[in-house]
């Protein structure tokens, strides 16, 4: 079976009570590994094996989930930096407080997961054929810039630090993909597109633009997501280290 290898396996989820995040741990679920699930709204699902509702950029919160039995007395194999923050007003009515949320979120709470993640890893002996893997979720939004043609008065732009954030956690993934090597974790990161988001749909026009611009015309598909994030946590992709996939339909090639 594909990715059998994670059958059992403890994978923590941030951003989980999300759009993406509910697909990942549904995917995960399927394959028997045990998710758990962390973010700042509570979940009434059961496709978790613990969950904790905190916020990751509270680094009391954070020591508090890696000191727990949940991950302790866990066989723990890998994390999906998954949750994020956006602001979708206008950069010229940005406040510090937008600013620094979105870095919060977007940066400093990955940064303190990946740092919690390789002390838990730290005491394990690690078979060369078993690596630890952490996937963040980064954006073509770390790589591009929006082409703000697309947007209409009423449609949710991306912001200027949204995709500061993620390009810097793009860059994260390249130093710690490094700096974790010799102690046996891989760290990746998927970039994705434009998601269509079933929760709380883009406008027709947007959906119609941005299709317009992607050699493939449409936007992707949640599933289209949790499928990359499998295949880097698990070891079939065992040599790709520091990589940063980019899921975009070919918008990125343009």
């Amino acid at each position: 079976m594909i990715f059998e290898d994670l059958a059992d396996k403890t994978i923590i989820l941030t951003g989980a009570n999300g759009q993406l995040g509910v697909e990942i741990a549904k995917t995960l679920n399927q394959i028997g590994a045990k998710v758990v699930g962390i973010d700042k709204n509570k979940t009434e699902l059961s496709i978790f094996h613990d969950y904790f509702e905190i916020d990751i950029g509270d680094e009391e919160a954070v020591n508090n989930v890696f000191n727990s039995s949940a991950l302790k007395d866990s066989l723990v194999h890998g994390l999906v930096n998954n949750a994020g923050f956006s602001i979708f007003t206008d950069f010229t009515s940005r406040t510090k407080e937008d600013f620094f949320e979105t870095i919060s979120t977007n940066l400093w709470g990955p940064f303190l997961m990946i740092k919690k993640f390789s002390e838990l890893m730290a005491p394990l002996q690690v078979s060369e054929n078993n690596w630890r893997s952490i996937v963040n979720l980064g954006s073509i939004y770390g790589h591009l810039s929006p082409d703000f043609k697309i947007y209409g008065k009423s449609d949710r732009k991306n912001s200027e630090i949204y995709g500061a954030s993620k390009a810097g956690l793009i860059q994260l993934t390249r130093y710690f993909s490094v700096a974790l090597a010799d102690s046996k974790i891989r760290v990746n990161s998927i970039s994705p597109g434009g998601i269509f988001n079933d929760r709380n749909p883009q406008s027709n026009n947007f959906i119609e633009a941005y299709s317009t611009r992607v050699p493939m015309k449409r936007l992707a598909k949640v599933t289209e997501i949790s499928g990359p994030v499998l295949f880097l946590l698990s070891r079939i992709s065992s040599y790709i280290n520091g990589t940063d996939i980019v899921i975009d339909g070919g918008l990125n090639a343009l």
